[in-house]
């Protein structure tokens, strides 16, 4: 009995330390089952003797199943009550710092805002009627990878005392920002299956001048092949110097061979007032100094799964996948959530993609 003791208080203290973590979550269903296992052969089988030191110890003998795991029931429901308890002080705690936050809404085209973490938190956009606890949301020990339920899209974790911005790019545009060396930006896909065509410039940018740009061919020199960047690989420049380095992706399918589409390529099946990925970018880039979709250059086409694209099968990321890379230097990005919705490309409807942005200090707004 001295046994079920200390198992019940090291649950209970469980259950006050981390009332929604794993450990918790799991302590007793695993324990539980084990015990299981382990004894109920024994009560199945009647008495059963075995001899050890040369004495009988007698077991299967203490009385019916109900009985003999009484109090671990009695253990998970005062368990289950603390944590529920616990739960409910918690999302409300989160839901007041959450409200706090200064942030554009999910479904808003419009700019950006600044804000920044006052707590460990991890930001998600649910899906459209998941009335899920926020409180069910937590953090792994290093505090870095978010746990949370799989039709969360999960679109930044956040640590104590770091800035960042977010925009999310209309489907079928374009949008341009500056990213200081060594600070971190997501692309998600929010709705699955977009593309999204991304080009960089370092900094300072000066139109028409054949400056240090990101470059797909050294990239796919760099790398020794046709395949894609993987974590820990890099994207390079123009001048083979290392420019964006993969962090985290969730979809490890991307493309460094095709063009952004232009306005010639729609007109030429005649649409000649179709959006594309060059003019978008053109039209981010304006305020750089940019001026016609000829100066755009070769894209890192993300999320674009070329070799399926005879069999019109091209997209395989889903909501809320994501990739994320860290600057080298200090660059001008342009993203274009691609307009090319035949044959299925794109989900056969172009959708909005989020963008979350570190800022490394308070220089870094982002404008030109």
């Amino acid at each position: 009995m001295s046994l079920q003791c200390a198992v019940a208080l090291t649950y209970l203290g469980v259950v006050a330390a981390a009332p929604y973590s794993v450990a918790t979550r799991y302590f007793f269903p695993v324990l539980f089952a084990t015990r299981i296992l382990l004894f109920a052969p024994y009560q199945a089988l009647g008495p059963v003797r075995r001899e050890y030191h040369s004495e009988q110890v007698q077991l299967g003998q203490s009385g019916s199943l109900m009985k003999e795991y009484s109090w671990f029931f009695a253990l998970v429901l005062v368990g289950g009550v603390l944590t529920q308890l616990a739960q409910t002080a918690r999302t409300s705690s989160l839901a007041s710092t959450l409200a706090a936050l200064n942030c554009n809404p999910a479904v808003s085209a419009l700019g950006y805002d600044v804000f920044i973490g006052m707590a460990s938190l991890a930001c998600f956009l649910l899906n459209d009627g998941d009335s899920s606890s926020v409180g069910e949301v937590s953090l792994t020990g290093n505090g870095n990878a978010p746990e949370a339920r799989s039709n969360w899209q999960t679109l930044l974790v956040i640590q104590p005392g770091s800035k960042f911005r977010q925009h999310i790019v209309p489907a079928a545009h374009g949008y341009a920002f500056e990213i200081k060396a060594s600070s971190h930006f997501r692309i998600v896909d929010l709705h699955g299956q977009q593309v999204v065509d991304f080009m960089a410039w370092a900094l300072p940018y000066v139109p028409n001048t054949g400056g240090e740009h990101f470059s797909a061919s050294y990239t796919r020199y760099a790398l020794g092949g046709l395949a894609p960047p993987k974590v820990g690989e890099s994207l390079y420049t123009n001048r083979d110097r290392r420019m964006f380095t993969l962090v985290a992706d969730t979809v490890k399918t991307h493309d460094l061979l095709f063009m952004a589409c232009n306005p010639g390529f729609y007109a030429r099946d005649g649409e000649p007032c179709h959006r594309s990925c060059a003019t978008n970018v053109a039209e981010a880039m304006a305020p750089w100094g940019m001026k016609h979709w000829s100066e755009v250059i070769d894209p890192f086409n993300v999320f674009q799964n070329t070799p399926y694209y005879t069999l019109k099968a091209l997209n395989c990321s889903k909501p809320g996948d994501y990739v994320e890379m860290k600057a080298k230097m200090d660059a001008v990005c342009a993203v274009s959530s691609c307009p090319f919705e035949r044959d299925g490309f794109n989900g056969g409807k172009a959708t909005e993609v989020a963008l979350v942005m570190e800022i490394v200090d308070d220089e870094a707004t982002g404008d030109p």
